[in-house]
């Protein structure tokens, strides 16, 4: 497609998890960065705590395109991760860039 630029797709936000949660979010979310930031099509993925003994996480999420996002919520959606925190509150926000 020349002269077509894709955007880049950007997620940013937080996840606020309850504070007897906190063992397990920490425990389970190291996997989740590790496979997400293999995943084809990610360009930078991170999740970590806004202060330290904090329950909220910072989340900062970059993807080459929607397309690449779209494969990575599929694949989350299957995931042990998915399961252990899909209650846990997220504020997330997404734009191009």
């Amino acid at each position: 497609m020349m002269g077509h630029s894709v955007s880049n797709y950007v997620i940013n936000g937080t996840i606020t998890c309850a504070k007897d949660e906190l063992g397990m979010f920490q425990a389970a979310v190291a996997e989740h960065i590790a496979l997400t930031r293999a995943e084809v099509g990610n360009i930078d993925f991170d999740i970590r705590q806004s202060a330290p003994g904090s329950c909220t996480f910072l989340v900062s999420e970059c993807f080459v395109d929607q397309a690449a996002f779209d494969l990575h919520t599929a694949r989350t959606r299957a995931s042990s991760w998915w399961q252990k925190t899909k209650h846990i509150p997220r504020k997330l926000t997404h734009s191009s860039k």
